[in-house]
C-alpha cells in the first residue's frame, strides 16, 4: 500500500510538470498500474496520454528529481505512435554560428528566422544591442524589417533616407492643363495627398513671390486634422 501512496505522488508530480509545458491540447487517456508488489520491486504499470502540437524538448519530470526529454521518451521504444513535422523529430533550428556577428543573404521577398541560444542554464538578460547592416541598393519601399516576437509587430526596419529621388508625385496638377495664379492670405489651401511608408518624404509647392519679404508656412495633417508637421 505504500508504494501505490508513492505512485500517485510521482504521477502527480508529472502530469504537474508535463501540463506546464502544453502549447496545444492534451489528454489523460487511460492507466493501468500493478497493485501489488513484493519488497523493494519498483512500480510497474502503463500509462496512455495524447497531446498535440508539443515541443520535442519538453520535459518529463518526478518528485526525485530525475527527467527525460519528450524526444527522448519517443526515441526509447518503437511500441509508441507518434507524427512529426520533420524527419526522426528533429528541430528545425540549427546553430550555424557561433560569435558577434553574423551575415546572411536575402533575396527580395525572402524570409529567414534566427535565434540565440545560451549556453547557461540560469542567465538573467537586462538589455540586448543589435546593429543590423544591409548592403541594399536604395528603394522606393522598405528593403529589410525585423520581428522580433513572431507576433506580425515589426520592432526595427529601415529608417535611413535616401540621396535620390525615386518618384514624383504632383497630384492633382497637370502641367499640361490651364494654370491659374491665385492669392496666398489667410484661408489655406489644402491638397489630399496618399504618403506610402517610407523613411523619408519631400513636399512642396510653386509658390510666386510678389512681394518680397511675406513669410509663407506649410503644414502636414493626418485627415483627421491632426497636425505632424
Amino acid at each position: 500500500m505504500k508504494n501505490k501512496q508513492i505512485f500517485i505522488l510521482v504521477l502527480a508530480v508529472f502530469l504537474l510538470s508535463f501540463i506546464s509545458f502544453v502549447y496545444a491540447s492534451y489528454e489523460f487517456n487511460d492507466h493501468s498500474i500493478q497493485e501489488e508488489y513484493a519488497k523493494d520491486s519498483s512500480i510497474y504499470g502503463q500509462i496512455q496520454i495524447s497531446f498535440e502540437d508539443e515541443l520535442v524538448n519538453s520535459l518529463f519530470t518526478d518528485s526525485l528529481g530525475n527527467s527525460v526529454k519528450l524526444k527522448e521518451l519517443l526515441m526509447d521504444s518503437s511500441d509508441y505512435s507518434y507524427n512529426c513535422e520533420r524527419a526522426n523529430c528533429e528541430s528545425k533550428f540549427n546553430e550555424v554560428h557561433s560569435g558577434n556577428t553574423l551575415s546572411f543573404h536575402l533575396n527580395d521577398g525572402e524570409e529567414a528566422f534566427y535565434g540565440l541560444i545560451f549556453n547557461e542554464k540560469s542567465i538573467n538578460i537586462n538589455s540586448i544591442d543589435f546593429k543590423l547592416v544591409s548592403d541594399a541598393t536604395e528603394s522606393p519601399t522598405n528593403q529589410i524589417s525585423l520581428d522580433f516576437f513572431l507576433d506580425g509587430e515589426i520592432e526595427i526596419e529601415n529608417t535611413n533616407v535616401g540621396s535620390s529621388e525615386k518618384e514624383v508625385n504632383f497630384g492633382c496638377f497637370s502641367p499640361s492643363g490651364n494654370e491659374l495664379e491665385l492669392g496666398l492670405d489667410s484661408t489655406p489651401y489644402c491638397q489630399e495627398i496618399l504618403i506610402d511608408k517610407t523613411p523619408g518624404v519631400k513636399i512642396g509647392a510653386w509658390i510666386k513671390e510678389i512681394t518680397a519679404g511675406n513669410n509663407v508656412m506649410m503644414n502636414l495633417y493626418v485627415k483627421d486634422r491632426c497636425f505632424l508637421i
